[in-house]
C-alpha cells in the first residue's frame, strides 16, 4: 500500500515518472528489511547482500515487483539546446 500510493494515473503523468519514485522507494523498503532480518551481520553491507537472496525475503517484500520505465529516456527533444543557446552559454 505504501509503494502503491506513488502510481499516477496516465493523464496526471504521460511521462511515467512515478515509477523512478517508485523503484527508488522500493529499494529503501528492501534495504530496511535486509537490516532487519540481518543486524546481526556486523560491518559491510555487502556481506548482507550475499545473505539476503530470493528465497531467503521476508514474505512481506516477496512480491514488490521492480517496474520498468516505457520510455527509453525522459527527455524530450525540446529539452535539448539550439545552435543560439549554445552561443548565449558561450557569451
Amino acid at each position: 500500500m505504501f509503494l502503491d500510493h506513488y502510481r499516477k494515473l496516465e493523464n496526471d503523468d504521460p511521462m511515467h515518472k512515478w515509477i523512478n519514485t517508485y523503484n527508488s522507494n522500493r529499494s529503501v523498503v528492501f534495504r530496511f528489511f535486509k537490516w532487519l532480518q540481518y543486524r546481526d551481520v556486523s560491518g559491510d553491507p555487502k556481506k548482507r547482500d550475499k545473505l539476503f537472496t530470493t528465497d531467503k525475503e521476508p514474505k512481506c517484500i516477496q512480491d514488490i515487483p521492480k517496474l520498468k520505465r516505457r520510455e527509453a529516456s525522459s527527455y524530450k527533444p525540446s529539452d535539448m539546446w539550439t545552435a543560439e543557446d549554445d552561443l548565449l552559454f558561450l557569451k
